[in-house]
């Protein structure tokens, strides 16, 4: 750490105030338009997420004044999830924070407030805001909590610049966000396009098309123990549903799977290659060599699985109502130009959610570097390339 490096209690560069809550405030007083309530549910790391915000009229508000937030602010959950924050942008200012929120407002003079949102948000000062959190089932933080904790600060200067490196990470992983977003929209719109527009030849049911099976118990413990090139997939939907990889495989071909158990039931999956499934993966496999494109059957049913997952308790999609799912089929030129275009779509996706994730890692190790001091900052030289 470098050795302008001071330590401060977060009371004396910062003031904290819990929001308004008990009397000051009720459901009851959210309107249909006003100003906008921040709730813990509205926090992230990317800043303030604007959906389903609750409103108060300008009444409230003038009532409320002392709660009225500035950019620059930070919102700290103060029950439950405590270790998450967000900062106040430009965007935001005006709109107030509820009671289960904590306020930071930084001392411009000693510390930037970007500088501060960044090093809340190491994996380190989580930790320890977990730990100093009071109750069993509803951990919560209070002022004299959050008051008390210790952060390091380097210069202004230096803070200002560290701010900005990192302020540009932010920025090219929110716009990568955005993008994925976005191509998901369309990827589901044009799904939806090609479906309806299918000209229906011939109508079955997945049993009368497919051979259903399931996985094997395969735990995380045996996939570090059996390390390999050959993908374990599960009951996940991230990362093309893969949990690891193994040095054996149990399938080999083409394949359509689907979570059987859990949050994700319905999942389905296109498989190409030498893989292995988890005892909460379904397999399906075409009995007989006919003219049937295996992806255009995956996109297809994605589209209606969910409709016939049971949702009484675990949620479920077995594998008798899996087998009784219609299949109505156009010819095989238009399945395998719908699953041309949807597949490339799909890998495009993926390219930009492996970029997210590579970006992610990148500015957490940077993090590690810059906030702790262990990475000395000249913009003029070492880092001047990075800032855009």
């Amino acid at each position: 750490m470098g050795n302008n490096w001071k330590t401060y209690r977060l009371a004396d560069i910062a003031s904290i105030k819990t929001g308004p809550f008990g009397s000051l405030l009720h459901e009851k007083d959210y309107k249909d338009f006003g100003t906008p309530i921040i709730t813990v549910e509205h926090l992230s790391e990317q800043g303030i997420v604007h959906k389903n915000l609750p409103l108060i009229s300008e009444e409230d508000k003038n009532r409320l004044k002392s709660y009225i937030l500035k950019e620059g602010d930070i919102v700290f959950s103060r029950v439950g999830s405590v270790d998450r924050s967000s900062i106040i942008s430009s965007k935001e200012n005006g709109w107030l924070f509820s009671g289960r929120l904590l306020r930071v407002r930084p001392n411009s003079h000693i510390v930037d407030s970007e500088f501060l949102n960044q090093y809340f948000h190491q994996s380190f000062f989580k930790h320890n805001m977990r730990s100093l959190a009071v109750g069993g089932t509803m951990p919560s933080l209070n002022t004299q909590i959050l008051a008390s904790i210790y952060v390091k600060l380097p210069s202004l200067k230096e803070q200002k610049e560290i701010a900005t490196i990192l302020s540009t990470w932010n920025k090219i992983i929110e716009k990568t966000e955005n993008l994925i977003k976005a191509k998901n929209i369309f990827y589901i719109s044009l799904v939806k396009k090609f479906i309806n527009e299918a000209n229906i030849l011939s109508k079955y049911f997945v049993n009368d098309l497919f051979n259903l099976g399931r996985g094997r118990v395969i735990s995380k413990n045996y996939i570090e123990n059996n390390p390999g090139s050959y993908p374990v997939y599960s009951s996940q939907s991230q990362n093309n549903g893969e949990l690891g990889r193994i040095k054996t495989y149990d399938f080999d071909g083409k394949y359509i799977t689907w979570t059987t158990d859990g949050a994700n039931a319905g999942t389905v999956f296109y498989r190409n290659g030498k893989f292995n499934c988890t005892n909460v993966c379904g397999i399906a496999k075409l009995k007989v060599n006919n003219k049937i494109d295996l992806r255009y059957i995956a996109i297809y049913l994605q589209t209606i699985t969910k409709n016939y997952v049971s949702y009484v308790g675990n949620p479920k999609l077995m594998n008798n109502i899996f087998g009784s799912i219609p299949l109505p089929l156009p010819a095989y030129n238009y399945q395998n130009k719908v699953a041309n275009v949807i597949f490339t779509l799909k890998e495009e996706i993926i390219i930009l959610e492996k970029l997210k994730s590579s970006l992610v890692k990148q500015k957490q190790g940077l993090m590690q570097k810059l906030l702790t001091g262990e990475w000395q900052v000249n913009l003029d030289q070492e880092f001047k390339e990075w800032v855009v």
